[in-house]
């Protein structure tokens, strides 16, 4: 499954660089990030630490950034050192606000009759870490942090990838309807779900910290070679 998104990916940044106007390159790409969304919300189910598990993605994040800077100015013609942040820290923040959606149900639970403050608190906790992702522009935004969510959420009631992937339609849709040459594109990314399923009983845990360099390494090198392309 993750091998497949991170050839999704590399086929994606690679036409974003160098075929920019080529949609197809786009279209593959559009795969990647459920399939790692829906990677980070099955590891937050069965980490036994979430805490260190947030730890290992702070760090990913930090590694990534200067490389999707990088990709960023070279690609999108984005000023170096921008704000954009990489979807490391939008997966960071998924986790946090599924730290916070633990300890919103067991509060709900001991609390069953009345609603308490610390609901009110986690609540609070997880709509902000929606709304930073986008205040701080990390890749795909409170759009990213709901994907990952939403999985953690269908995944703890029965794993059901049928209402993950309605809800990514759904998602999809609400945050670009205003642009449906983008919604209809970012819609490919539901036969990501498909690839899920095909491929759920293949066991990846061998190859996990491959992929926590894989992005950063990939980035790079399309750097390079984007601006030894235009030195040239």
């Amino acid at each position: 499954m993750k091998f497949i998104a991170a050839l999704c990916m590399l086929i994606d940044h690679i036409g974003l660089v160098f075929f920019p106007t080529d949609i197809r390159w786009r279209m593959i790409g559009r795969l990647a990030m459920p399939i790692f969304a829906y990677g980070v919300a099955r590891g937050a189910f069965y980490t036994s630490s979430l805490k260190r598990y947030m730890k290992k993605m702070l760090l990913f994040s930090f590694i990534s950034q200067i490389p999707f800077w990088g990709v960023q100015h070279l690609g999108m013609g984005e000023a170096i050192f921008s704000l954009n942040l990489n979807i490391g820290f939008t997966f960071l923040l998924a986790l946090t606000a599924i730290l916070l959606f633990k300890q919103y149900k067991v509060e709900t639970i001991e609390n069953y009759q009345k609603k308490s403050g610390k609901q009110i608190i986690y609540a609070t906790g997880i709509i902000g870490c929606i709304l930073l992702a986008d205040f701080l522009r990390c890749d795909y935004g409170s759009y990213g942090v709901l994907i990952v969510l939403m999985g953690y959420i269908f995944y703890e009631q029965n794993n059901s990838l049928v209402k993950t992937a309605m809800g990514y339609m759904a998602l999809t849709f609400l945050f670009y309807r205003y642009n449906m040459n983008l919604c209809i594109l970012q819609s490919i990314g539901v036969l990501a779900y498909a690839v899920i399923y095909a491929t759920k009983e293949l066991s990846e845990k061998r190859i996990g910290r491959f992929f926590y360099w894989f992005y950063p390494v990939h980035l790079y090198i399309i750097a390079c070679i984007k601006w030894w392309q235009m030195k040239g």
